[in-house]
Parts: C-alpha cells; sequence; structure tokens
C-alpha cells in the first residue's frame, strides 16, 4: 500500500483519526493519535513531529522532540510482510516434502534420488545423481536397490516407460519423438526398453490403445 493508497482509503472510508504505533526502546508498544484531516502527503515524506518525553530512556521534556516517519513505516509493514509471506511458503514445501519423504517409506538420501529421477528422467545417471548428493555412485546404487527392491537403471527404465505410455495416447507424438522426450537415442533402444517393461512394443500399445482396446496378457 502506498501513502496515495492510505489518504485514498482514509477519504472513501471516512476515517477521522488516524493513530501511529511504534515500539519505545524497552520494546513496549506506544502510540498517539492526530486528526485525519492532518495527514497529507507531506508527512510520509517528511514525517510528523511529536513530544516523547514519556517514552522511557529517552531524554527531558526540552530535548525530547521526535519524528515518526509513515513512509518508512509502510515500507518496513511491506518488508516484513514479504519475509512473512516466503518464510510460510518456505514452511510449507518443507513439510510437503517431508510428508512425501515420510509417505515414501524409505531414506532421505534414496527419496531426494527418486525426485531427481521423477524431474531428470530423459538424463538421469546414477553418476550424475551420486554427485548431487555427495556419495559416492556404488554407495548409492547399493541403499537404491535395497529400499527401492530395484536396481537404479530398471527404476529408471519403468519411469521412462511410465511416461512415455502417457505420451504414446497423444496422436500428435510419434514414436520417434517419444523416444528421445524419454531419454532414448533412437526408436531401437526405446522400444526394447519399452518392451522389456511391457511385454509388448511400444508401436502395438500405441494401436490398440487408439482403438480403444484393453491390453491383455494374452496381447502380451
Amino acid at each position: 500500500m502506498t501513502p496515495e493508497d492510505v489518504l485514498a482509503l482514509c477519504k472513501d472510508k471516512g476515517i477521522k483519526v488516524v493513530d501511529f504505533r511504534f515500539m519505545d526502546f524497552p520494546g513496549l508498544w506506544k502510540h498517539f493519535t492526530i486528526p485525519a484531516s492532518r495527514l497529507d502527503a507531506d508527512i510520509f515524506e517528511n514525517g510528523l513531529g511529536f513530544d516523547g518525553s514519556s517514552i522511557r530512556g529517552w531524554k527531558s521534556i526540552n530535548e525530547s522532540d521526535m519524528l515518526i516517519t509513515a513512509k518508512k513505516l509502510i515500507n518496513i509493514q511491506h518488508a516484513v510482510s514479504n519475509i512473512y509471506d516466503e518464510t510460510l511458503a518456505a514452511l510449507l514445501r518443507f513439510c510437503a516434502y517431508f510428508e512425501s519423504i515420510e509417505n515414501f517409506g524409505g531414506s532421505l538420501l534414496v527419496a531426494q534420488a527418486v525426485d531427481y529421477i521423477k524431474e531428470n528422467y530423459a538424463s538421469a545417471s546414477l553418476a550424475d545423481i551420486a554427485e548431487k548428493l555427495y556419495v559416492s555412485p556404488t554407495y548409492l546404487s547399493r541403499i537404491f536397490a535395497a529400499e527401492m527392491k530395484d536396481t537404479f537403471s530398471r527404476y529408471v527404465q519403468k519411469y521412462r516407460v511410465k511416461i512415455s505410455k502417457k505420451l504414446l495416447l497423444d496422436p500428435q507424438y510419434k514414436i520417434y519423438n517419444i523416444a528421445k522426450m524419454v531419454g532414448y537415442s533412437d526408436v531401437a533402444h526405446f522400444s526394447k526398453a519399452f518392451k522389456q517393461v511391457e511385454g509388448i512394443s511400444p508401436m502395438k500399445f500405441k494401436n490398440i490403445s487408439n482403438q480403444g482396446g484393453r491390453i491383455t496378457g494374452q496381447e502380451k
């Protein structure tokens, strides 16, 4: 809210008085009130003088003139509000992340590896993820297999096939496009990986799906 917004609000709402609040040196709230008619743009820019002799820790009455600047207070309010919003958002992300780890049921390290695979399935490699997590590829491979009951490469393969199945349902994508999108250099490697997981080729899967059919064990 800008100073102009404050003045407009006072006018629109018919506000009669404005209460200025601030904190003294020991940390207690203080305030003083002025008629709304005295509030103008100059106060926001240059501040408003008042007698501070009643404030603990301040000077005597002949040396107690103080100045409160509303413009700075508004800027501080904005800064605090932004910090609050950013902190709350970070805490919500933090809670959501650890909730997903709890549901996941594994260690933080493996959960981070799985998250990385899901975000970078087309290029994810054991060496890259191990480097990002500051562990050796051998160690990551061992704990990943122990917790996921599958090897790292097999998990990546299954996830790529899972994504490709969704893309195969979209007629705008050709199989060679999908192969590259999910991380395979050519259709032959993609088809081999797909068939290892699904039991049929991606072309057959696409044809059956486009015809509204269901993939049965016999068709596989």
